[in-house]
């Protein structure tokens, strides 16, 4: 979709190479279409309760994965997020 805008994009310098070529299609299809695709499938076992408390929980996730796999550090404020965000799908979730 945003390929047309890379041919309007002024001062850089567009490398068309297989290997470029190569990255833009793994991108747009492992990255987006398949990720979105298995999205909907495991949407397609809870309720649509369940699938909005869990939406809260991505950013978490992607949190906690850029510090195991990219070893960034986490700030003070992310980590205090990270526990509101728990503690708010644990208590949005729970049987009353």
């Amino acid at each position: 979709m945003f390929m047309p805008f890379l041919l309007l994009e002024k001062g850089s310098e567009t490398v068309w190479n297989p290997s470029s070529v190569g990255a833009v299609l793994y991108l747009g299809v492992c990255c987006s279409t398949l990720a979105y695709m298995l999205y909907n499938a495991g949407l397609r076992g809870v309720s649509a309760f369940t699938a909005a408390a869990m939406l809260n929980v991505m950013p978490l996730a992607g949190t906690l994965l850029s510090a195991l796999i990219l070893h960034e550090t986490v700030p003070l404020r992310s980590l205090l997020g990270g526990i509101l965000i728990i503690i708010g799908v644990f208590y949005s979730s729970r049987k009353t």
